[in-house]
């Protein structure tokens, strides 16, 4: 009988540990999760800010100078911030 409350009180000692090692890894990799998220936040931030300065640069006087080419070369930077935009969004829903 002793024996036998001895092995329980050692199975939930054992059950115990490894529930508290457990809690501490994910206790971990939220903290990784959370300084990624932050980190992707701040380079939307940042992606969304060029974005702006690129439609204000685009918008103004310039465009009336611009040629074709340097539209579509516009476009094309436009369209590749907006793919980064899109990928650390994905990245966020995960």
């Amino acid at each position: 009988m002793a024996n036998d409350i001895a092995q329980i009180i050692t199975s939930i000692a054992e059950k115990a540990k490894r529930l508290k090692e457990k809690a501490t890894r994910l206790e971990k990799e939220n903290k990784e999760y959370r300084e990624t998220v932050f980190k992707h936040l701040s380079t939307i931030g940042d992606l969304q800010n060029q974005i702006k300065t690129l439609q204000a640069t685009s918008n103004g006087s310039k465009v009336a100078t611009l040629t074709n080419k340097d539209v579509v070369q516009l476009k094309k930077e436009i369209d590749k911030y907006v793919r980064v935009i899109d990928k650390a969004m994905a990245q966020l829903q995960k």
